[in-house]
């Protein structure tokens, strides 16, 4: 495990390890999530999830036509932008400006259901059946 030495600026919170993560994010203001810099993405970041489920605005670095950028594109109380120090600074000021009211959060359930383990089992499950060839079991 790396420690990292380096100075931080001011307006930077420097937090030590906790087991609760779910009220060191609804404590924040934005959340942050970011993507490699892939030249074919096809990752979503596993911590997005529980982004999701957190009522603050999101900040999402991600490349075009990215699987995180597919699924957050319509989402008013989440930015998408692309790994550039202009576009980030103006996605989370617009982030920071914007008043969200908790109701407005309620755009992101149908996101977080895809993550049901329900529903992501009987989708595989689904698509095993839809490879499987029929078989004869007279012979």
């Amino acid at each position: 495990m790396g420690i990292n030495k380096e100075s931080y600026p001011d307006f930077v919170i420097k937090k030590d390890r906790t087991d609760d993560i779910f009220s060191v994010m609804q404590n924040m203001d934005v959340l942050i999530d970011i993507d490699g810099d892939d030249k074919t993405p096809v990752f979503i970041s596993s911590k997005l999830k529980d982004y999701l489920s957190v009522n603050r605005p999101i900040l999402s670095i991600s490349p075009v036509n990215s699987p995180s950028r597919d699924l957050l594109s319509d989402l008013n109380t989440v930015a998408t932008t692309v790994n550039d120090a202009d576009n980030i600074k103006n996605a989370l000021l617009i982030l920071i400006n914007n008043n969200f009211k908790d109701s407005d959060y309620a755009e992101r359930k149908k996101i977080i259901s895809l993550f049901d383990p329900h529903i992501i089992a009987s989708r595989i499950i689904s698509h095993i059946q839809s490879l499987a060839l029929p078989c004869d079991l007279d012979n």
